[in-house]
């Protein structure tokens, strides 16, 4: 089961860095249109540089994050910083409508994993205020809201249906991954009953359910206990034998060993052998 496990991390985390890098190359060409087109200036340069980086960064630290509170857990610092960074290049391409509902978008496809309310609200703050500090701190007006290139709007939309359908494609393979996981956890499951199943023809119930169960290791050990042994016989076998068929006399065993054995297993009992 470990080795699944592992498997399973590895692969998620791998789908996680090939979606960090397409959304990375997403805004990059986003802001680098915006460039051509003028509707920011050469200082998007140095955003565009973080773009390249941000993806190995945020690997690290979803890696981190991951290490310390499982696999199972959101990255939630991960998508907060994604929120400053969504905000800053909101507000670096001046508001732009296009760019900006792109950018919101890629956002809140992020959000999905997040299972809090409280998570939202702090993604959003977060988002609005790195986008009023940027704005301010470079002096942006918002002139993008009344005026948006052509060249700028189609490439937005084609970035977006472009991140839609990586992370469709990425979400199908999640599900094929787990699945086939699930199947072989199930196998592997089947096949440990099977044993157990086996094993308990041969060891007492109380041993074998307390090992599987993990109670008890499975090795040789000496215990002192109290116990009550209880031999049981039939009167007059010998003679009842020679009168009866052979096949008859083993359906009156068969139904004695049977209520026995019940009664044994009613009161936590382990039978020893029959003879």
């Amino acid at each position: 089961m470990a080795s699944v496990s592992d498997s399973f991390r590895d692969t998620m985390r791998l789908f996680g860095r090939h979606e960090r890098v397409a959304t990375s190359l997403l805004l990059i060409v986003i802001l680098l249109v915006c460039l051509h087109t003028q509707v920011v200036d050469g200082r998007v340069l140095f955003l565009v540089a973080l773009l390249v980086i941000w993806p190995f960064f945020q690997t690290r630290l979803q890696w981190l994050y991951h290490r310390h509170f499982g696999i199972e857990r959101s990255p939630f610092p991960a998508i907060l910083l994604d929120a400053v960074l969504i905000g800053v290049c909101i507000s670096i391409t001046e508001f732009s409508i296009a760019p900006s509902l792109v950018f919101a978008s890629i956002l809140l496809l992020s959000l999905m994993t997040v299972q809090s309310f409280f998570g939202w609200v702090l993604v959003a703050v977060l988002c609005v205020a790195s986008m009023l500090i940027s704005a301010y701190f470079f002096g942006h007006t918002g002139s993008g809201i009344n005026q948006t290139p052509i060249l700028v709007t189609v490439t937005s939309i084609i970035a977006l249906m472009v991140h839609i359908v990586v992370e469709l494609v990425q979400s199908r393979h999640r599900v094929q991954i787990a699945e086939r996981q699930l199947v072989e956890a199930q196998a592997k499951t089947t096949h440990f009953m099977n044993i157990a199943n086996k094993i308990s023809r041969y060891a007492p119930s109380q041993v074998w359910q307390s090992i599987l169960r993990g109670d008890r290791d499975a090795r040789i050990e000496n215990k002192r206990k109290k116990l009550t042994i209880f031999f049981s016989d039939i009167q007059g076998f010998t003679e009842l034998s020679e009168t009866l068929l052979p096949d008859d006399l083993a359906m009156i065993l068969n139904t004695y060993f049977e209520h026995m054995s019940e009664l044994a297993k009613k009161y936590g009992g382990t039978i020893d052998k029959f003879i």
